[in-house]
């Protein structure tokens, strides 16, 4: 029996940059997931997912990922190609090789030169106020059956 790998976390951004073995993407290339994602903490993409995200912490999209999904999330790195509306508490980062299609609000957005958007950006100031996402309702709260 093997055990279980290092206890190591690797942000997003640095996943991105070095491909890191010690944190395998929530998705890998080559892979495909259509449904609702959800996490805290941090994961990203290397493959393809549509369908929606709402997570308490960093999502970050590789440079091959793609994405069709609307997006609720504290950060998000975007280095692949995204298509949906994203509202991000704190940041969103598109890196030089990101193509987006869509709406993008945060307090802070930043573009790196070569990245494409083809949509709207909206910059406000402090946090984002939404609703409670699907990540901090209790099990079944909003289940008629469980009623």
């Amino acid at each position: 029996m093997s055990s279980p790998p290092p206890d190591r976390t690797v942000a997003p951004a640095e996943a991105l940059d070095r491909g890191s073995p010690e944190s395998p993407p929530a998705i890998a290339e080559g892979c495909r997931f259509d449904g609702f994602l959800t996490f805290r903490g941090e994961a990203w993409i290397e493959g393809e997912f549509r369908g929606e995200v709402s997570a308490r912490g960093t999502l970050g999209l590789g440079p091959n990922a793609r994405v069709g999904a609307s997006v609720s999330i504290d950060e998000l790195i975007v280095a692949g190609e995204l298509e949906g509306d994203v509202v991000a508490r704190d940041r969103i980062e598109l890196r030089s090789t990101a193509r987006v299609r869509g709406s993008l609000e945060a307090p802070r957005i930043q573009l790196e030169d070569g990245c494409i958007l083809q949509g709207r950006c909206r910059t406000l100031q402090g946090p984002v106020s939404e609703p409670p996402s699907q990540v901090d309702r209790e099990p079944g709260a909003n289940d008629p059956k469980s009623a």
